[in-house]
């Protein structure tokens, strides 16, 4: 992922052309409607909407990580789980 394992700065020049997701596979609002470009203006603008559409990313992402780590434990695989996020991987391919 551009920026940082987990941390995607949007008010970078760099994304204000970019027409990929926020992360790719995430099926959030942000990601699934959105590209990286529109939140990029939207957030360089300090629009309420950037704002609204990347705090329902970050929930869906961590929903998505809890739901992960909580399988991961179930199934006695939480090892392999952590080390896999904490290594770049995103929760939905850990």
């Amino acid at each position: 992922m551009p920026g940082g394992r987990f941390r995607v700065d949007l008010t970078k020049a760099t994304y204000a052309e970019d027409d990929s997701p926020v992360v790719e596979g995430c099926g959030c609002a942000a990601c699934s409607s959105h590209t990286r470009a529109y939140l990029h203006y939207l957030a360089r603008n300090k629009d309420l909407t950037g704002t609204r559409l990347l705090t329902l990313h970050n929930l869906s992402y961590m929903e998505r990580l809890v739901a992960g780590a909580r399988g991961a434990i179930e199934s006695g695989r939480f090892a392999g789980y952590s080390n896999a996020v904490l290594g770049g991987a995103v929760p939905w391919a850990a």
